[in-house]
């Protein structure tokens, strides 16, 4: 029996078998996560010329490893479990041969998985279409570049319209927002739905009884909502862009000399081997989310949040810090920044927190005698109870946490 995999779907024959992506039943969501979480908890632990993995992505006092996890996590995840699906299907149906006439970008999966099994591999103009997917990743460089210069500009541009001054941050409250907790919502009084901050609109409320409230607008979306910006310079709480601080506070490139390392790092064949799963390894599926890390809106970007905000919280000093998801990457800048000089970072919930969730699942923090672990705020408010207990099941080897 031959197995025909990839292409558009076709009815199969007797000694012929069409598959798809989609025919191979690979769990989606809390269901897919378990594997691969077990496997990059278990190479951060593996040795890397003599170092464990966050101690090789160090930058200053800190890893930027735990930058870089958000980024890899779903391409890791979802190529862990196809290799576990497809090998599974290919023992129980122990095909004859195999031809790959799609999903190209899976044929070295195959290829492993064929040798390994001693069944002929069948796919045709492969150098050609590799060739292809190849060239245009090289051009993906220019196009974030693009694109995250355009992002930039657009949200400075409407701050210096709108205002154009970072308003005085001593002794108040910041809620540094990531925009998609801007939503439309029900006000029970008026009876009415309008615009307001998610969660963090009751919080901001009970605070500014006591203290003065800033909002730091924080973009996670690729190409930017201004949109969202802009309702929130109308507020009745003073607002400004994150970037208005890396514009003011940025002087020189800190990147280059780290960028050089992860280039390096990258090129080693001792790091390519760790990404391994069932004796596939599976390097050149992830290889270019690794790549594109070096690209601005990541590793140069977040390395110039760190720098910026280092400068920003030695000359302003906020009573405290509130950031929803604050395992996120511009928040962790905040957090480093921040705990340098003392200025204290309160975490909020920013979603269902269960066993597998990826955001929770981390086991190494940083602590005065582990300067590499995952940063940490000083607290995280919690949705009650049963969100404490799930979070201590999910960390229950870890006192740091």
């Amino acid at each position: 029996m031959k197995l025909v995999y990839g292409g558009r779907k076709k009815k199969s024959k007797s000694d012929t078998i069409y598959l798809t992506e989609n025919d191979l039943n690979i769990p989606i969501g809390i269901e897919g996560y378990d594997k691969s979480l077990t496997f990059l908890n278990n190479i951060e632990n593996k040795d890397f010329l003599g170092l464990k993995l966050p101690e090789v992505f160090q930058y200053s006092n800190t890893s930027l490893w735990w930058f870089i996890y958000p980024t890899i996590f779903p391409s890791i995840q979802r190529t862990i479990n196809f290799i576990y699906a497809i090998t599974a299907l290919i023992e129980k149906l122990k095909p004859s041969s195999i031809q790959l006439i799609g999903e190209f970008d899976k044929y070295n999966i195959f290829k492993q998985i064929c040798q390994e099994k001693n069944i002929p591999l069948i796919s045709s103009n492969i150098i050609l279409k590799t060739s292809k997917l190849k060239i245009k990743n090289k051009f993906q460089r220019i196009r974030y570049q693009r694109i995250f210069l355009q992002k930039t500009k657009d949200r400075l541009s409407l701050f210096e319209r709108k205002n154009n001054l970072i308003p005085n941050v001593d002794g108040k409250i910041i809620f540094g927002i990531p925009t998609v907790y801007r939503r439309k919502l029900f006000d029970m009084n008026l009876g009415i739905s309008k615009q307001g901050e998610y969660i963090q609109g009751e919080m901001i409320k009970l605070l500014q009884s006591k203290y003065d409230v800033i909002g730091m607008d924080i973009d996670y979306t690729f190409r930017g909502n201004p949109h969202i910006l802009d309702q929130r310079l109308n507020d009745d709480i003073p607002w400004f862009p994150i970037e208005s601080i890396v514009k003011k506070y940025s002087f020189e490139n800190h990147s280059l000399k780290f960028l050089k390392k992860f280039d390096v790092i990258l090129e080693s064949d001792i790091f390519k081997s760790l990404f391994s799963f069932q004796g596939i390894n599976f390097w050149e599926q992830i290889k270019f989310d690794f790549n594109k890390l070096s690209y601005d809106p990541f590793i140069p970007h977040y390395i110039e949040l760190i720098e910026s905000f280092m400068k920003y919280f030695a000359e302003n000093k906020p009573r405290a810090i509130f950031l929803p998801y604050e395992t996120g990457p511009y928040a962790l800048a905040l957090i480093i920044a921040a705990t340098a000089n003392h200025i204290k970072t309160i975490g909020i919930q920013h979603g269902l927190i269960w066993k597998n969730n990826s955001d929770y699942s981390h086991t190494k923090f940083k602590t005065p005698e582990n300067l590499f672990g995952m940063p940490l705020p000083d607290m995280t408010l919690i949705f009650g109870k049963l969100m404490s207990y799930q979070v201590m099941a999910s960390q229950k080897d870890s006192q740091e946490f």
